[in-house]
């Protein structure tokens, strides 16, 4: 199940990034993404929370810098619930 969310984040930050779904994978940070600013976060996170209907707290998105790390959180919340 991981996968397919850690997949679909890639997605998602492949479109709001645009950048190549090849060019990202877990590992993958801000330090790694040039469109990755506060703006771009901002975007990337409006888009996660609408696809996954989930909301993410301010500590959390301060913590969270990878893709990997973003999509573990996200699977903690679907199984939350």
């Amino acid at each position: 199940m991981f996968e397919a969310t850690l997949k679909e984040v890639i997605e998602i930050a492949s479109t709001v990034f645009k950048t190549p779904v090849e060019d990202l994978s877990g590992l993958t940070t801000s330090d790694n993404v040039e469109s990755w600013d506060s703006m771009g976060h901002a975007s990337f996170i409006a888009n996660l929370e609408k696809h996954f209907n989930i909301k993410f707290t301010i500590i959390e998105l301060v913590m969270l810098s990878s893709l990997d790390e973003i999509a573990k959180n996200i699977e903690s919340k679907l199984h939350a619930n």
